[in-house]
C-alpha cells in the first residue's frame, strides 16, 4: 500500500474536508479525490461519507484512521532511528494549543534537547478538539489543552492531567489610554466602546459571556485565523482582544496586557496518550512539560 495514500487520508479526515486537505497538502482537489478512490478501491471499503459540507470516515474509514495514523508515526521513527544508527528510537510528538506554541514549546524544546541531545521533538499546533482527537490515536505522544469551548471530550484512551489555571487577559495597542503600567486590574467593562479583534470561536464565546456579565456586549469588528494575527492586529492600533495569561510572556512591546477583574479563567491540562504504556524517555518528557506548564501562572 501506498504510504502517501494513508497521509492523505489521514489529513482528509483530520480537516474534514477534501478541498481543505488539498490545500494543506498543496494538491489538487481532483487529485486528493483520486487519491481517495484509489484507497477505497484497494482496501475494498467505503471510506469516506460525503456531507454536505465536507467528508467524514464511515465506520470502516475510523478503523483504518487508527491504524493508519499509527503506521504513518511509526514510519516517522524508523526514519529517524535510520538516520541516527548510533541510538535507539528518540522522536516524540507532541501537540500544543498555539497560545502555548508561542510562550512555552520553543523554550521548553530547547531546555529538553540541550540536556536530552539524543531525542528530537515534533510539535503540532491546533486547538483542543484537534488535539485531543491526535492524541487518542497514539498520533501524539501528549498535548497541552485547555477546556476553553467546546470544552473537552473524555475519551478511554486518554488521560488529563490538571496543570494549571490560566486568567485571560486584555491587551491593548501600546499607545492606548489603558496602556499604563499598573498593577491594578481593569474592569472588562472599561473596554466596552472599543472595536475587538477576535481568533476562534471558543475565545469568542469566552469573551461575549464575560462581556454579558460586565454588562456589554463586544463589537467586534475584524477576525483573523490565528493568534499571532489577533495579536499583529491589536499592535497595529486595530482594536482590543483577549489572550491567555500563558501567552503574556510571549507579547511583544506594541501590545500591553492588563489582568482583569473577575476574569475569566480556563484550565490549562497535559493530555497523555495511555499512560500504563509510556515508556522510561517519554516518562521524562512529560515531566519536563508538566514542570514547564506548571511553573508559570496566569494570575
Amino acid at each position: 500500500m501506498d504510504t502517501n495514500l494513508l497521509h492523505t487520508f489521514v489529513e482528509v479526515c483530520r480537516k474534514g474536508s477534501i478541498s481543505a486537505a488539498a490545500h494543506s497538502l498543496r494538491y489538487t482537489q481532483s487529485g486528493v479525490s483520486r487519491q481517495m478512490a484509489a484507497l477505497e478501491s484497494e482496501l475494498g471499503h467505503v471510506l469516506l461519507i460525503r456531507l454536505p459540507r465536507g467528508v467524514a470516515p464511515t465506520a470502516a474509514g475510523a478503523t483504518l484512521l487508527r491504524h493508519a495514523q499509527a503506521v504513518l508515526r511509526g514510519l516517522d521513527r524508523i526514519s529517524d532511528a535510520l538516520d541516527h544508527p548510533d541510538r535507539g528510537p528518540s522522536t516524540f510528538v507532541v501537540g500544543a494549543i498555539p497560545s502555548a506554541v508561542q510562550a512555552l514549546v520553543p523554550q521548553l524544546v530547547a531546555a529538553h534537547t540541550k540536556s536530552h541531545p539524543d531525542t528530537r521533538i515534533l510539535v503540532h499546533e491546533a486547538h483542543s478538539p484537534d488535539l485531543m482527537a491526535r492524541t487518542a490515536t497514539g498520533e501524539l505522544d501528549a498535548a497541552i489543552v485547555t477546556d476553553y469551548p467546546p470544552g473537552l471530550e473524555p475519551t478511554a484512551d486518554v488521560v488529563l492531567e490538571h496543570v494549571r489555571d490560566d486568567d485571560v487577559h486584555a491587551i491593548v495597542p501600546a499607545g492606548h489610554r489603558l496602556a499604563r503600567a499598573t498593577t491594578r486590574r481593569l474592569r472588562l467593562e472599561a473596554l466596552a466602546d472599543e472595536p475587538w479583534i477576535e481568533d476562534h470561536r471558543g475565545s469568542e464565546q469566552t469573551l461575549r459571556q464575560a462581556a454579558h456579565r460586565a454588562g456589554f456586549a463586544p463589537r467586534i469588528e475584524h477576525g483573523c485565523g490565528s493568534l499571532a494575527g489577533k495579536v499583529a492586529l491589536v499592535g497595529a492600533g486595530l482594536g482590543v482582544a483577549a489572550v491567555p495569561g500563558i501567552l503574556v510572556p510571549a507579547l511583544g512591546p506594541e501590545v500591553v496586557a492588563r489582568r482583569l477583574v473577575d476574569a475569566p479563567v480556563r484550565a490549562v491540562y497535559l493530555a497523555v496518550h495511555r499512560p500504563a504504556s509510556v515508556t522510561a524517555p517519554v516518562a521524562t518528557l512529560l515531566a519536563t512539560l508538566l514542570d514547564a506548564i506548571g511553573g508559570r501562572t496566569g494570575r
